[in-house]
Formats: C-alpha cells, sequence, structure tokens
C-alpha cells in the first residue's frame, strides 16, 4: 500500500512526482521479491479528495497520478473510490486483497484556537 500525495504548482513539482514513481517503484520490486508475477496483480485506488473549497484540485492529479502509473505497468485497476470532498478511512486486508473505505466527517471540532505570537515584528505560530 503507497499513500501518495503531491501539491499544486510548486517549483519542486517534478521532484514530487518522481517520489511517487519511486514509492510505487519499490512496492512493486518487493512484491516481485516475494514472488509476485505482474499478470497476477490488482490494484485498488482511494482517495483524491477535494476537501478544502477553492484551495487546489491536487487530489484529482493525485488519483490520476496513481491511474496512469498503473496504467503504464498494466496493472488492472480492480476498485476505485476517489474524488468527492470527505476524507476517507481505509482499512486493507492484504491477504485476501478486501478493502473497506469509511468516510470522516467533513467538519472537524475546533477543541481551542490558538493565537499567534508576534515578536519583534515577526509572526510566531
Amino acid at each position: 500500500m503507497n499513500h501518495v500525495v503531491f501539491v499544486d504548482e510548486t517549483r519542486n513539482r517534478g521532484r514530487s512526482y518522481g517520489h511517487g514513481v519511486n514509492a510505487m517503484e519499490l512496492l512493486l520490486n518487493g512484491l516481485f521479491r516475494l514472488g509476485a508475477n505482474r499478470e497476477d496483480l490488482r490494484a485498488k485506488v482511494f482517495g483524491g479528495a477535494s476537501m478544502i473549497d477553492g484551495l487546489s484540485d491536487s487530489g484529482i492529479q493525485n488519483a490520476n497520478f496513481v491511474r496512469t502509473f498503473l496504467q503504464r505497468e498494466t496493472i488492472q485497476i480492480v476498485g476505485e473510490d476517489t474524488g468527492g470532498r470527505r476524507a476517507r478511512r481505509l482499512e486493507f486486508w492484504p491477504g485476501s486483497g478486501r478493502a473497506r473505505v469509511k468516510y470522516v466527517s467533513q467538519s472537524v471540532p475546533i477543541m481551542r484556537e490558538i493565537e499567534p505570537k508576534v515578536a519583534n515584528g515577526v509572526e510566531l505560530f
């Protein structure tokens, strides 16, 4: 299982995508070392939510990255739950390949607000 997260247009975007490819390659190579055959591999893709209005479409880009990578590696996607606006909690049983998604409530209660401190004209958090 990998968790791939990229942000929107940044100067280091190319390097970030390289980390995603590296993580996926490490996962596949680990499976191959354990005796897996590429033809037998199947994937399930989860996530890619846009949880904060107007922030970015990075969730969609993350899901698209994973789909494109799997297509290039000729690994079939057999299950998918992507997009939307809510966070997910994923439970996965590697022995059977079973996965379960639980949606997390959208609102997160604020226990207390912390006021930023200002020292010498610099705002500290």
